[in-house]
């Protein structure tokens, strides 16, 4: 009950944010970018895919440009309310628009990600593009491993994690044990 009490809460708030907007635009004050990102962080926190979605293209169609904090909130709602397609999508869209991905940004795809595969191909193009992985991202990559039964995987990221000076913290052995777990095979290296 708690779940259904704090989701009907956001979804509420959310519904009480979108007047808001619609009454600031009837008293004649435009929406900035910051309006804009400050109603998909919302809606990322409620789980609103669509509705992030959905203030992106209203963004454009008011000639205000979509930035790196509103593409990483839209890839965050997307990732969290099951659309990791589209939270790819969003990846995409973005560097081509010329709006550089941030850590946030790939940390939240990786989240969205069905296989260990595919977070650790953005955990390559993060390090590609100057940026360096954190813990986060590796247990990003670790759950997605884990959601996907790669437990093969597994020694081969905490061995690379060690050699970036990133200790694996109760996250990063809780996806190792899932993992394992959902294989259903001995892990080869308990240590």
């Amino acid at each position: 009950t708690l779940t259904l009490t704090l989701t009907l809460t956001l979804t509420l708030t959310l519904t009480r944010a979108f007047a808001l907007l619609r009454e600031m635009e009837a008293a004649g004050i435009q929406p900035t970018v910051v309006t804009y990102n400050s109603l998909i962080s919302a809606c990322a926190k409620g789980e609103q895919a669509q509705w992030a979605l959905e203030l992106l293209r209203e963004m454009a169609a008011k000639g205000l440009a979509p930035d790196v904090k509103s593409y990483s909130a839209a890839v965050s709602a997307c990732a969290r309310g099951g659309e990791g397609k589209e939270a790819q999508r969003l990846l995409q869209e973005m560097t081509a628009r010329g709006v550089p991905p941030n850590a946030v940004t790939y940390t939240s795809v990786m989240a969205a990600c069905e296989t260990g595969d595919e977070a650790l191909a953005l955990l390559r193009q993060m390090s590609a593009s100057g940026m360096a992985p954190d813990r986060v991202s590796y247990n990003r990559v670790l759950a997605a491993c884990a959601k996907s039964r790669q437990w093969q995987m597994l020694d081969k990221l905490f061995e690379e994690m060690a050699s970036h000076g990133i200790a694996p913290d109760v996250t990063s052995y809780n996806a190792t044990l899932t993992a394992c777990a959902r294989a259903q095979e001995p892990h080869p290296n308990p240590n």
